[in-house]
């Protein structure tokens, strides 16, 4: 720990800020700044003689902080003072009016800014513009020897050089003719300041690295950038080569004179206090009088380059960026080499989406100060947000190398590596930055972050609860406390971190959105609701509210409330694309198609560029009745997007749909170049081919998807089909196996196999499969009917069409055989052979339940749904206590969207068996597409009881979970699930989406 004492004027203060800023700082460390020129307080003395460095600063004359008396133990640094006095032989007395004011210190003439010999003629009353003509003529080296005094002051320069170990003299003289080299008697410019400043580190130890960046970093001088004027014949008699009678000086921030401008202000005490004090307020914040005064002294002083800076500043905070902008741009055409106004012009232009003139603005800013860790933090900021994370870093790393002491440089090395995935990277930089500044936000932000995303979250907690104890009203870092609290299982405490933010801010609409989505996440939506109702209240104008209740209102099913939501949230925010794209869904699953369309139509004329909006629009579209639209939308969002694979299948599917067989297929076969490695892609081409009876060419496709992936059980059983249909009985019989090994349990694979090996003549090996699949659908008509043929076989064979002649007799053998035959064909993708056999089978037997139940089937696979409604209803009328033509009817009932008779129809089932998983699950599939979602969880939860090994069930659970922001339940099925299928790259892939679902929440 080390205790400075640093004692002198403004050049004293200035290497006060340069060592400050420059070197490490230690712990413990401690700095005060005692000035000079005012008397010494008991404090002062008292930290002086406590002090272990003592930079003092040596005069030639005692100055009034006389610190010989004072007792130190410590090291003293003497610092000598720097004067250019020849250039200005008059300076150093004060003007005769001049005061000192709260907003100008020391007053606008001080010696400094003054003149004796203009004085003295003040003093006598001669007029102002004789004086000033007297004055111009006078060569001032016939009253004062200016080589003499050249001579005096910079052999007392030397002399205080000496004394202290610098060197400063031989520099001002060698430079003074070429240069400004002192914009006053006592204040640098940047040659003397920089040599001045690294002498100081060399004296302080400082080392040479921090030494070499401070210089680097001097780019605009420390001292303010203000003019003494230069009297003419002065210049004349050094020959200085960068100023002659015409030139003009900068003058307290009021624009720039030629030396006899100024020195006829100076007669007549001509200054402007409007600007200087409205300048001073803009900076202390207080707007209400500083515009007044400021658009006074801009009227006197339209030159005031920090005059327009100061009113585009007032302009910002009025919200009003254009006439902001046009007075940054003023001031930079007066002063063009201000770096912070290019900032600030900048961030305007950002501010009204103008990026590309933005960053242009920035990097001039850059440009003339490049050592400014503040404006390469803010460039890397900006590039990070525009996803340039690489010239984000670069930038990041360059503010650390002009100053690797300041905390925000870290940080934004720590948030641009973090954004690069390199966590354990970017730890280092949030932990330096807080070293150096333990209260940092962004560095403490970005850390709690990355704890959070490592599952550290007892150490998260710690960043969370230190935020907040400095600052208890943030509500990012309470949400992301009780998320923390949350991770870590305790829900009470996660619930009481933001009650407690709540309570402090009940008036606050973000405070009670973010509450009330924590109380989503909890389960206890209709609490979340009335929290959002209350929100709404305390800000009716805001529009991501009625979003969020228009989202609650969806989960409880009162879709009603959840459509007049979304109509405000559209009415308050008509640009924003979300709440039409929210809407559009709605309105789908209430089947108003054409609305549903209208709305998705609004949202792309706000983002045509959006591919899945396309996307969406065709479906809607479609099931509205126009097939061309839809195909037109498609054709959109595979121009905008044509990498991806999706819309092509939906493309393909819709022209299969439409009896584009040819298209539909072209379509599979680009789907497939797009994504070669997706055996699903392959699966869908092998059923088109199929259809358009090319039998190798969807063997070919079917026989892919094996190989992509060998346990998918449904690309065995198509490759099966296609085997079967090209009466190669014993492969497809063999495929079939296949399919039946990897899901034993599967009626329709075992179904399918029974078919397969009877038509193969295995029928004994069909009777086995038959039995099993007995046990699992014991109501199933057909197959007890089809095992009691094979235990007793009929001496004729079974048909596979109707006879051209010859009346059937009207028995049961003989549907049920038509039955069968019509299984076949729709298992081969001929949908339409199997309806003719089966309405012939109807005809010969009505009532059969099984012909109508697997008519139904037919239907719904054409796509006639109202028919296919109608077939099942009839098999359900046959065989009333039948569940499995319960749960059909649910199926295509729900296909149609007539969801409260579906509704009714699976509870029948659920009655009938109640300990039939299958029929659980379709239950909870209809609550959750009405919107019931914890209705929906619980009947899931029992299917899964039922059946604890069905990994099916545990995957449906998890999507619901997901669905009702449950991350951590809906992790848990998945991992269950995946522990009984560990091959299933399905529940693979579910269960990355689901964690990284959980980081993001």
């Amino acid at each position: 720990m080390t205790r400075y004492a640093f004692i002198g004027n403004c050049q004293v203060q200035a290497l006060y800020t340069l060592y400050r800023t420059h070197t490490e700082p230690q712990d413990g460390d401690s700095f005060r700044f005692i000035r000079s020129y005012e008397a010494i307080s008991e404090d002062d003395k008292a930290a002086i003689a406590a002090a272990d460095v003592v930079v003092e600063q040596l005069f030639d004359d005692k100055p009034k902080a006389d610190i010989a008396g004072i007792e130190t133990k410590g090291r003293r640094i003497h610092v000598p003072v720097i004067n250019a006095g020849f250039l200005w032989p008059y300076a150093g007395q004060a003007h005769p009016r001049n005061e000192s004011l709260w907003f100008i210190e020391g007053g606008p003439y001080i010696g400094e800014a003054s003149d004796s010999h203009l004085n003295r003629m003040i003093n006598r009353g001669v007029d102002p513009v004789e004086a000033v003509d007297r004055y111009m003529a006078i060569d001032i080296n016939r009253l004062v020897n200016l080589d003499r005094l050249l001579e005096l002051t910079l052999q007392r320069q030397r002399a205080r050089d000496e004394a202290t170990g610098f060197a400063i003299a031989d520099l001002i003289l060698a430079h003074f003719r070429d240069e400004p080299v002192f914009f006053t008697p006592y204040h640098a410019n940047v040659r003397i300041a920089r040599a001045w400043a690294t002498q100081f580190f060399e004296k302080m130890g400082a080392c040479a690295a921090d030494t070499k960046r401070m210089a680097t970093a001097i780019v605009v001088s420390p001292f303010p950038k203000e003019d003494l004027p230069i009297h003419p014949s002065v210049i004349r008699h050094f020959g200085l080569r960068y100023a002659d009678d015409k030139t003009c000086y900068r003058i307290r921030k009021e624009g720039t004179f030629t030396f006899r401008e100024a020195a006829l202000n100076y007669m007549t005490y001509t200054w402007n206090p409007a600007l200087a004090e409205g300048i001073e307020l803009v900076g202390r914040g207080n707007a209400t009088r500083a515009v007044d005064l400021l658009t006074e002294g801009l009227t006197r002083s339209p030159q005031s380059a920090q005059g327009h800076a100061a009113m585009a500043e007032l302009l910002r905070r009025a919200d009003r960026p254009d006439g902001a902008i046009t007075a940054l741009r003023t001031s930079l055409m007066l002063d063009p080499n201000d770096a912070m106004s290019h900032a600030n012009l900048a961030g305007l232009l950002r501010s009204q989406g103008d990026l590309p003139a933005a960053e242009h603005a920035l990097r001039e800013a850059i440009r003339l100060d490049p050592a400014s860790v503040h404006l390469r933090c803010m460039m890397a900021n900006w590039l990070r947000s525009w996803g340039r994370t690489a010239e984000a870093r670069a930038q990041a790393q360059a503010a650390i190398d002009a100053n690797p002491y300041v905390a925000t440089a870290q940080a934004e090395m720590g948030h641009a590596t973090a954004v690069l995935g390199q966590d354990d990277e970017a730890e280092p930089y949030y932990r330096r930055a807080l070293r150096l500044d333990p209260a940092n936000s962004a560095a403490l932000f970005g850390l709690g972050a990355l704890l959070g995303r490592n599952h550290r979250w007892s150490e998260a907690e710690a960043v969370w609860r230190q935020i907040l104890k400095t600052d208890p009203d943030n509500l990012h870092a309470a949400a992301q406390l009780a998320h923390t609290l949350q991770q870590r299982g305790d829900h009470a405490a996660a619930l009481i971190a933001l009650e407690a933010l709540v309570a402090r801010k009940p008036g606050d609409s973000a405070t009670l959105a973010t509450y009330a989505r924590m109380l989503t996440e909890a389960g206890r939506v209709d609490d979340a609701l009335i929290v959002l109702r209350q929100a709404g209240r305390v800000d009716p104008e805001n529009a991501a509210l009625r979003g969020q209740i228009a989202g609650l209102y969806q989960q409880t099913g009162n879709l009603d409330a959840a459509e007049e939501a979304l109509h405000t949230a559209i009415t308050l925010d008509p640009s924003n694309t979300t709440y039409l794209k929210m809407l559009s869904q709605l309105l789908a699953r209430r089947e108003a198609w054409a609305e549903a369309a209208d709305a998705a139509t609004r949202a792309l004329a706000l983002d045509g560029s959006n591919p899945d909006l396309h996307a969406q629009l065709a479906h809607l579209r479609e099931q509205a009745g126009d097939p061309d639209g839809a195909r037109a939308a498609l054709d959109q969002a595979i121009t905008l997007a044509p990498t991806r694979a999706q819309y092509r299948l939906l493309m393909s599917r819709l022209c299969d749909r439409t009896g584009d067989r040819a298209a539909a297929i072209s379509h599979a076969r680009d789907v497939i170049v797009a994504e070669p490695a997706n055996p699903h892609f392959y699966n869908h081409l092998g059923h088109l081919l199929m259809q358009t009876a090319d039998l190798s060419g969807a063997e070919a496709a079917f026989r892919s998807a094996t190989r992509l992936d060998p346990t998918g059980a449904g690309f065995a059983n198509s490759l099966s089909n296609a085997l079967s249909r090209q009466s190669r009985f014993t492969e497809a019989a063999a495929q079939a196996r296949v399919s039946v090994a990897i899901e034993p349990d599967n009626i329709h694979y075992l179904a399918h196999l029974a078919t397969q090996l009877m038509t193969a003549g295995q029928s004994q090996d069909a009777i086995p499969v038959i039995e099993h699949l007995l046990t699992l659908d014991p109501h199933h008509a057909y197959f007890r009917h089809q095992l009691a043929q094979l235990r007793s076989p009929p001496s004729t064979p079974i048909p596979t069409s109707p006879p051209a002649s010859a009346p059937w007799a009207p028995d049961h053998s003989t549907a049920r055989a038509l039955g069968q035959a019509a299984a076949q064909a729709a298992q081969a993708g001929d949908l339409e052979q199997a309806l003719a056999l089966l309405d012939q089978a109807i005809q010969i037997a009505p009532d059969l339940a099984a012909l109508h139940y697997e008519r139904s089937q037919a239907l719904r696979r054409s796509g006639r749904l109202n028919d296919a409604v109608d077939a099942a209803r009839s098999a359900l009328g046959l065989d009333t206590n039948n569940p499995h033509l319960a749960v059909n009817l649910c199926y295509v009932l729900s296909q149609t969207g007539a969801l409260e008779e579906a509704e009714a129809m699976v509870r029948r089932a659920v009655t009938l068996a109640p300990q039939s998983a299958g029929f659980h699950s379709e239950l909870a599939r209809i609550l959750a597409q009405s919107g019931r979602l914890t209705e929906a969880l619980d009947v899931a939860t029992t299917a899964c009881r039922l059946e604890p090994g069905n990994a099916h069930l545990l995957i449906q659970r998890a999507t619901l979970h997901g669905r009702a922001r449950q991350p951590d339940m809906e992790i848990a099925d998945l991992q269950q699930a995946l522990a009984i299928q560990p091959d299933n790259t399905n529940v693979l892939d579910l269960l990355e989406q689901a964690k990284q679902r959980r980081r993001i929440i």
